[in-house]
C-alpha cells in the first residue's frame, strides 16, 4: 500500500482499518505542511507491530518521527526514512527490528558525540545514511 500527499484525517482512517489486515508493504508520503497526531502515530505503532508487515517507506516531518514510539518487538525487514532521527531513535530501531536487514535513513542527529553503541546488530546487512554529520575519525 502507498500513501502519498496525504492528510492526517484520511491518513488516520486508513492505518485504523489497516490494524486488522495482514500488510507486507506500507509506503507512506505525507504532505509537507501536515502534522500527524498522537492517534495517527499510535496507529502506525500498532501496525508495525503486526508480523505480516515487511517493508516501511516513511517520508514525513523531522518532528513526527521524535514524536512516534517504536512497538516493543517488529517484524519489518526493510525500512527507509525520509526524515532526520536522533542517535537515540537509531538505537532504538536497531534494537526492536532484529529481522531489520536494510535501512535507509536521512540523517542521523548525533546529539551525544560520547555515546557509542553499546550492541551488535548482527541482522543489519545494508546501512545508508544519505546526509550524515558524524564523524567517522572515532
Amino acid at each position: 500500500l502507498t500513501l502519498i500527499d496525504i492528510d492526517d484525517v484520511n491518513l488516520n482512517r486508513i492505518l485504523e482499518d489497516l490494524t486488522s489486515i495482514s500488510l507486507q508493504q506500507l509506503t507512506i508520503r505525507s504532505r509537507t505542511s501536515v502534522t500527524w497526531t498522537k492517534s495517527t502515530l499510535a496507529c502506525l505503532s500498532t501496525i508495525l507491530h503486526h508480523s505480516s508487515l515487511k517493508q516501511l517507506t516513511l517520508s514525513i516531518w523531522c518532528f513526527e518521527i521524535h514524536e512516534f514510539l517504536w512497538p516493543n518487538t517488529c517484524s519489518i525487514e526493510y525500512l527507509q526514512i525520509s526524515s532526520r532521527i536522533t542517535f537515540e531513535q537509531y538505537c532504538t530501531i536497531l534494537e526492536r527490528c532484529p529481522h531489520l536487514q536494510t535501512l535507509i535513513i536521512k540523517d542521523v542527529l548525533w546529539n551525544n558525540p560520547e555515546v557509542i553503541l553499546s550492541s551488535v546488530y548482527p541482522q543489519l546487512k545494508a546501512l545508508t545514511a544519505e546526509d550524515n554529520r558524524m564523524d567517522m575519525a572515532r
